[in-house]
């Protein structure tokens, strides 16, 4: 049986740590500058162009769910089943938190049905 290559907890913690980082920081960019239609200084415009991944990477990893419990029904792939709950939360997690950046204010007739369903997902 082949040996696993595990990571100690120090380096874990420290890569959760970073990325809740930055995820804080873009959240406070976002909430100090709201996309209203007016036109921001550059690190505004850098920030904004995020949106296709907040919006998309939830899908993404939905499929990639999928795809981890299809290898884990091969006896090879068995050690990655395990893996997909903690993407499942991880794309959750990201649908909730676009869904609640998303302001009433920009409704359109498909935003709102989009944003009432998401949690169905």
């Amino acid at each position: 049986m082949p040996e696993t290559l595990r990571m100690s907890s120090r380096p874990k913690y420290f890569l959760c740590g970073v990325g809740a980082l930055v995820v804080l920081l873009l959240v406070l960019a976002i909430l100090e500058a709201p996309p209203d239609g007016v036109e921001r200084g550059e690190t505004s415009q850098f920030v904004g162009r995020f949106h296709p991944l907040a919006v998309h990477l939830p899908i993404a990893l939905l499929l990639l769910v999928a795809v981890l419990e299809l290898a884990g029904l091969v006896p090879s792939g068995r050690h990655l089943k395990p893996a997909a709950g903690f993407v499942l939360a991880l794309a959750a997690a990201g649908l909730e938190a676009t869904k609640a950046r998303s302001s009433p204010a920009t409704c359109g007739a498909g935003f709102c049905w989009r944003r009432r369903s998401s949690s169905v997902v």
